[in-house]
């Protein structure tokens, strides 16, 4: 799956700073439990968690919600994480939302490891690979990254969509 990133920045740990953001790792499903019922976290509380080992590498799977994307990025990379997915919380087929910094452009240039955006089924797929396998790589990678516009405006690429929280 190809999806589109919302960060430029470099991913510490040698990765080169890129036009279009690319990883390949291992993946850890942040997990937790809500009345007896094991269900994807949403990676925002601070130390809250599975610290990531430092070799290989790793990305944290997480919920879409209660926090901004850019704070579950700095929670991700804080934890050891050098990518992130956000699995969506909408129903499918609902036009996903354009992954932003709260704080702007500017800090979407500073964020400290890449993230990429997954539809509900698609996350919950990857989730459930995760349950019966220990042990899942992933190899992502952006499509050509779109300019950013204001929310609500196009392009040839199509509407923008930005939600801020």
């Amino acid at each position: 799956r190809r999806c589109q990133a919302y960060s430029l920045s470099a991913v510490e740990g040698g990765y080169q700073r890129r036009a279009t953001n690319s990883l390949s790792a291992r993946l850890i499903v942040d997990r937790v439990t809500v009345d007896n019922a094991t269900v994807l976290g949403l990676g925002c509380a601070p130390s809250v968690g599975v610290p990531a080992p430092a070799e290989p590498a790793m990305v944290l799977m997480v919920a879409r919600g209660f926090c901004n994307f850019q704070e579950k990025a700095h929670e991700a990379h804080a934890r050891g994480f050098r990518g992130l997915l956000v699995v969506d919380n909408l129903p499918d087929g609902a036009r996903l939302s354009d992954m932003a910094c709260a704080d702007g452009v500017d800090a979407e240039l500073e964020m400290p490891i890449p993230a990429w955006f997954l539809p509900a089924a698609e996350g919950e797929d990857i989730r459930l690979l995760a349950e019966g396998d220990p042990v899942v790589s992933l190899a992502v990678e952006d499509v050509a990254r779109l300019p950013r516009l204001a929310s609500g405006m196009s392009d040839v690429a199509g509407v923008r969509n930005y939600v801020a929280k």
